[in-house]
């Protein structure tokens, strides 16, 4: 419910997941699965009912291969949504393992992202929306010092089409979700994990570039840069 303004939204989500594993042998193992989702959005926007029903289905297929210092992941999936349509997409990976524990890794793939009731009915929701597609490319680095100490430093580079990004209107606090024609993203992320006992502890730092190639600004609410720290202690029941 939005405080300002009688705007009301309710949705009902029902998911069905289902994955099968195979493991051919040591080096070879397959996995394929499929998603069922139903989506019951009723909503009154600036005024307008909604009330949609919406349905997709997403099915994929994933074959993986370790063969002394190779490992290779190829997936391919496909999505049916209602509304959005239907697309095929595809994620491959590839690493190397170096001696002393460095293992370079390589990766690349399609996305698609379908506009959900929140993006289409919500505040600032857009019925018109279109659905993402994306492609991306990125290359990392990671170097284990003894048992306890992880290093990571990695490069990636994504195209989008159509993303959705919110964009505010003259008069505030009021905007709309929009498709944004191109964009691209480009980043470089270096991390540092300790793992022991009772402590361990992960932290990374990201610079991104994220520009509308359409004007050539920034993306609206898309940070350049961001610092995560996280810290647990584990205890003999929980975990803090």
């Amino acid at each position: 419910r939005q405080k300002q303004s009688p705007d009301v939204r309710e949705a009902d989500r029902w998911p069905l997941y289902a994955q099968q594993d195979w493991r051919a042998n040591d080096q070879h193992s397959l996995s394929a699965g499929v998603q069922y989702s139903d989506e019951d959005a009723e909503s009154l926007s600036f005024g307008l009912p909604f009330d949609e029903t919406t349905e997709f289905w997403n099915l994929f297929v994933q074959d993986q291969i370790d063969y002394g210092a190779h490992r290779g992941v190829l997936a391919v999936g496909y999505t049916d949504h209602e509304t959005a349509g239907s697309e095929f997409t595809w994620n491959a990976e590839y690493a190397y393992a170096f001696g002393a524990g460095t293992e370079l890794v390589l990766s690349g793939g399609t996305g698609f992202r379908a506009p959900d009731a929140t993006d289409r009915f919500g505040f600032a929701g857009n019925p018109a929306l279109e659905p993402e597609r994306s492609k991306s490319l990125a290359a990392e680095v990671r170097h284990r010092i003894g048992e306890r100490h992880a290093l990571r430093l990695s490069v990636y580079e994504t195209k989008i089409e159509d993303l959705i990004e919110f964009v505010p209107l003259p008069v505030d606090p009021f905007g709309i979700l929009r498709n944004v024609d191109e964009a691209r993203i480009r980043g470089l992320e270096a991390g540092y994990s300790y793992a022991g006992e009772p402590w361990s502890l992960d932290a990374e730092l990201a610079l991104a570039d994220p520009e509308n190639r359409s004007t050539g600004e920034q993306l609206f609410r898309r940070p350049e840069e961001s610092f995560t720290l996280a810290l647990q202690r584990r205890f003999e029941r929980f975990d803090l």
